[in-house]
């Protein structure tokens, strides 16, 4: 809900560094006169007092900041009923805009939270969601300087407010949706326990083996690179689609291999998941290679030995595909190559590693058949109607 994350955002907006701290002049006539204008649904009049007030010259510059963030998420709390929301959001939006062009480099902290306040705004407007993701991008720069600063009074109070907006920047751009504020939680990772006990119930638990085994694929989304190597930035940016059991990208026909040996895949209509680009060849000994693309059940929870996509939350996101294992209560992120100088991944506690998901499946591009000398190549001919049921989906990248 809108109006339960705008409550979220001004309470971080209001407390920076973690102490409640409001610049509001509790006797300020524009405050009491945008509050009448709004309960009356008098958007032109309360419209006039923000715009005088924005282009002031004489008005303390904070307080005028404050009164138009105030504004804007008053203005959606009274905006529910559906014939006057979308002016009421229309007001908000161009609340926060001002508000944000107040604050100056030097308010680092208002400045970042008006601009994810922004974005919230944005968000809900189909015709503006890149101006939301690229508000928040902005706001999470902000942020990540304000958590590793040793001018900041509060580095962890930032901590966690930029893992909570790098988590709903991700669902954002990954799958297109919004995630609550309130909804944002840590990823887990299973324990060792969970492990012996699967081992006492009969499970066994070993390395997946890679056979060639046939999948079923429903509509996917295609990312960009994810590395296999070393850390690397995080560009969960879509470039295709998908729904084939054949998959064909820049027409070169791509087979899947098992990653799970389950024998044969089948993509599950409620679940989620994604596939990503690889890069770098420190999972080989696996047979993923470079320019491979990995499918990734999207899930936060990931048990020892499974191949992870898994995410620390430091400077920027970082990414990585390797193998889990547990090390007593440390976890380590291996590779599992035939050049040894690809290091094994230790986990710090400060690194807020994260499990995007687990990989159960390759998809490695099909070899030309080459002609023998004895049969020439023929040309291709168009499909028969014999061919009418196989589907064959194209996807063009951008890169």
């Amino acid at each position: 809900m809108i109006e339960e994350d705008l409550k979220i955002a001004y309470n971080w907006f209001t407390h920076p560094n973690g102490n409640h701290q409001v610049h509001l002049n509790p006797n300020s006539q524009h405050i009491e006169a945008i509050r009448t204008a709004l309960s009356t649904h008098s958007l032109d009049q309360a419209r006039r007092i923000s715009r005088n007030l924005h282009f002031s010259t004489t008005e303390n510059r904070l307080e005028v900041g404050e009164i138009l963030v105030w504004a804007a998420v008053y203005a959606v709390h009274l905006g529910q009923d559906e014939r006057i929301k979308e002016e009421h959001i229309q007001f908000a939006k161009e609340q926060f805009q001002n508000a944000a062009a107040k604050y100056s480099d030097e308010e680092p902290h208002y400045r970042a939270i008006t601009l994810w306040l922004l974005g919230l705004i944005y968000w809900h407007l189909p015709e503006y969601k890149r101006h939301a993701i690229y508000h928040w991008e902005y706001s999470l720069r902000v942020l990540t300087h304000l958590s590793y600063s040793q001018e900041s009074l509060n580095p962890a109070w930032y901590q966690d407010i930029r893992f909570k907006v790098v988590e709903t920047l991700f669902h954002a751009r990954m799958f297109r949706r919004h995630l609550s504020i309130k909804d944002v939680k840590y990823f887990r990772i299973s324990s060792p326990k969970r492990q012996q006990a699967s081992k006492d119930a009969g499970v066994p638990i070993s390395k997946p083996k890679s056979p060639r085994k046939p999948i079923n694929i429903r509509s996917l989304p295609v990312y960009q690179y994810v590395p296999a190597g070393g850390w690397g930035v995080v560009d969960p940016v879509e470039i295709g689609q998908t729904e084939s059991d054949q998959f064909i990208i820049n027409d070169i026909s791509y087979q899947a291999t098992d990653l799970i040996g389950r024998g044969q895949i089948t993509i599950q209509e409620r679940e989620q998941y994604a596939m990503v680009r690889i890069k770098g060849e420190s999972m080989n000994k696996l047979d993923i290679q470079k320019d491979d693309y990995v499918l990734i059940h999207r899930q936060e929870v990931a048990n020892h030995t499974d191949i992870v996509l898994a995410e620390r939350i430091n400077l920027d996101p970082e990414a990585t595909l390797k193998r889990l294992y547990w090390q007593g209560n440390t976890i380590e992120l291996q590779p599992e190559s035939d050049d040894p100088s690809h290091p094994i991944l230790p986990v710090d506690k400060r690194d807020n590693l994260r499990i995007l998901g687990v990989a159960i499946a390759i998809f490695k591009p099909v070899p030309p058949e080459e002609p023998t000398s004895e049969t020439p190549a023929s040309p291709k001919t168009p499909p028969s109607k014999d061919d009418k049921d196989e589907k064959v989906i194209r996807v063009k990248l951008d890169w």
